[in-house]
């Protein structure tokens, strides 16, 4: 079964202060776990608590409830998402805090990003082949560098009705293994259903990334300075 930890204080993702850890695994508030998160864990944070990500951080999936905030105290590390959902409501927020170097990080399935409040982060990062990802909401995202999608056969739905800026680079950049590997169709596909803002440049990383997709459908709006 999958565990859900919840924020009961504020302070670091890791902290397993005996009686005064981060987490609880009773409810928002509760008794301390003396635990940190594990990489398959449901996370809730909320209650108007604000939890640092001073370390690299995995979870199953995570939601951010009103007047909970998730931020970045320390540069150049990732939050991974493992599997299911990232859920920020209105009110809550998934902060880059002035660090550099950090990124969203989905790494497998079907990855369902629902936003009603904001995230602000660098980069976002999808990383293993066949993922999907749906994005809905009314809330904001904004990255100050790219939005990279890394593997073959990944697949992003924007539908977030709020605003979505992608402050540098949308990159198709799949690896290379080879001659084989590289007559091979690479399909990723970004499918803009709303309103899309890519500051820079759509880049395609080599001249074997090929078969890969961007799709503006009726309706969608797609404010973008380069093709490349």
């Amino acid at each position: 079964a999958i565990r859900t930890l919840y924020s009961r204080k504020s302070g670091n993702w890791n902290d397993i202060t005996p009686g005064n850890s981060t987490w609880s695994a009773v409810g928002l508030g509760g008794g301390s776990c003396n635990c940190s998160p594990l990489t398959t864990d449901y996370l809730i944070i909320g209650n108007s608590n604000t939890v640092n990500i001073n370390v690299a951080a995995t979870a199953g999936g995570i939601e951010v409830r009103n007047t909970g905030t998730l931020r970045w105290t320390v540069p150049s590390i990732d939050l991974n998402i493992d599997r299911g959902i990232l859920q920020v409501d209105a009110g809550g927020s998934i902060n880059r805090y002035g660090q550099t170097g950090v990124q969203i990080d989905f790494d497998r399935g079907v990855i369902t990003l629902i936003v009603n409040g904001t995230i602000t982060t660098e980069d976002i990062e999808l990383t293993v082949a066949d993922i999907t990802l749906n994005i809905s909401g009314s809330g904001s995202i904004a990255t100050t560098g790219d939005f990279r999608l890394l593997e073959d056969d990944i697949t992003v739905n924007n539908n977030l009705n709020g605003s979505f800026i992608i402050g540098d680079d949308l990159i198709y950049d799949q690896p290379s293994s080879g001659v084989i590997d590289d007559l091979f169709e690479d399909n990723a596909r970004f499918i803009n259903n709303r309103t899309l803002t890519i500051v820079s440049d759509i880049v395609v990383g080599a001249n074997t990334d090929d078969d890969n997709r961007f799709t503006n459908t009726a309706g969608a709006t797609l404010n973008v300075t380069n093709l490349n």
